[in-house]
């Protein structure tokens, strides 16, 4: 087998290694954010809680945690 053809049968299983974890990637950034949205949806129906006020909440939690 020529040195060539080992050079691109290795660059072709890297390439697929690189997409399938890229994908991997895709695919747990929308199941993450189709559970914050379900968390959003639930906290809005039931609570009528404002998704602004989620955001508030976030970003007092340090406050809250760590007080100065």
């Amino acid at each position: 087998m020529n040195m060539e053809w080992i050079l691109i049968i290795a660059a072709l299983i890297i390439i697929w290694l690189a997409v399938k974890a890229a994908l991997k990637m895709v695919v747990i950034g929308f199941n993450t954010a189709f559970q914050i949205l379900m968390i959003l949806v639930i906290l809005r129906i039931f609570f009528t809680i404002m998704p602004e006020e989620v955001w508030q909440q976030i970003r007092e939690l340090p406050q809250l945690l760590w007080p100065s």
